[in-house]
């Protein structure tokens, strides 16, 4: 299948509804900017045309109007191309295909003032960094995942302070009876049971019992990708 080029996309992009634009995945990712002011919502689009490079354009929905930035400075994971969100800064994790010193770093993108920056990562154990990253309690959170022993949750309390790193939780394959890879937490329940999405199915964690179970819902297909959903444009 022949690839569209940026200028065809864009140009698709531009006339589709904002719920439409929440989330993609493939070559361009979009996330809307919540509304902190009085500013008009935006929206950032990035283009790997050529596997390592993103370049970066931002739709204002106010103005019905995008302006491209050119190329980003720092080259995103091929997995980590819908970014998250919090407080106004879109976060990835860089491939440091430039620069072997942002291997792994986190990537933020201030959507106000349209900048981009090196946010610290957590004091993980040693050895080989394999983390995505998540919004959890509305909070920066980060996901790592160890030869299938375990999987840890930290969350970044203060916006850009690496000493506001807090490790939530641990969940221990051998206390749970399974071994896990790569999970994404979503949010807490009310019983405080942690949903978590593995590969295409819902899982919830309960860390009192320190055991794993798959909620059953009716209707729902074999596998899926979740996404929590707010329906507001303002944050809270």
């Amino acid at each position: 299948m022949e690839k569209l080029s940026s200028e065809t996309v864009i140009d698709i992009l531009s006339r589709l509804p904002i719920k439409s634009l929440v989330k993609f995945s493939g070559d361009f990712v979009f996330l809307p900017k919540p509304i902190r002011d009085l500013g008009d919502p935006k929206g950032v689009v990035g283009d790997e045309n050529d596997c390592w490079r993103s370049s970066v354009c931002i739709y204002t929905i106010g103005d019905d109007s995008w302006r491209c930035m050119g190329s980003s400075p720092y080259p995103l994971r091929d997995r980590d191309l819908s970014g998250a969100c919090v407080n106004g800064t879109l976060h990835w994790v860089s491939s440091g295909y430039d620069d072997p010193k942002l291997v792994d770093q986190i990537v933020g993108f201030d959507l106000e003032n349209e900048v981009f920056g090196v946010i610290p990562y957590p004091d993980f154990d040693s050895g080989r960094l394999n983390y995505t990253l998540g919004v959890l309690q509305s909070c920066l959170s980060a996901t790592r995942h160890k030869c299938q022993d375990y999987v840890e949750i930290w969350v970044m309390k203060d916006d850009g302070v690496k000493e506001s790193w807090t490790k939530c939780m641990k969940i221990i394959c051998d206390e749970i009876g399974l071994i896990i890879g790569a999970v994404q937490p979503l949010f807490f329940q009310r019983n405080g049971e942690l949903m978590l999405q593995h590969g295409g199915t819902l899982l919830c964690y309960s860390p009192l019992t320190k055991t794993l179970r798959e909620p059953r819902i009716s209707g729902m297909p074999r596998s899926f990708e979740a996404v929590v959903h707010v329906g507001s444009l303002v944050s809270p």
